[in-house]
């Protein structure tokens, strides 16, 4: 009886955590935390649920953005937060800009 009365415990607890997380990526994601300051060769953002598209410098980058820069191209961003910037690896893979920039707070 103890296990059942606790697994819709356990289900609400999760759900309501999903969906506080749903809501705060939501809310940080309409804010600013980096720009493009430099991009070189093929160099592909993704913004949301679109799909990749060639990024252009003094471009806005928002929290869950990626950037994808192949071999021998050149992508730098600097962070809003504190105006550090970082070259993101030339390697073809997708690189989260919130991984280097702090999100607004």
């Amino acid at each position: 009886m103890k296990s059942r009365a606790s697994i819709p415990i356990m289900l609400t607890l999760m759900l309501a955590t999903l969906n506080g997380g749903t809501l705060l990526a939501q809310r940080n994601s309409s804010a600013v935390i980096a720009r493009l300051i430099e991009a070189r060769g093929t160099v592909e953002l993704k913004q949301g649920t679109s799909n990749y598209r060639l990024a252009r410098k003094d471009e806005n980058l928002y929290f869950g953005d990626l950037l994808k820069v192949q071999r021998g191209s050149k992508a730098v961003i600097q962070c809003t937060s504190d105006t550090s910037t970082w070259a993101v690896p030339d390697d073809g893979i997708p690189w989260g800009v919130a991984s280097t920039c702090s999100p607004p707070r």
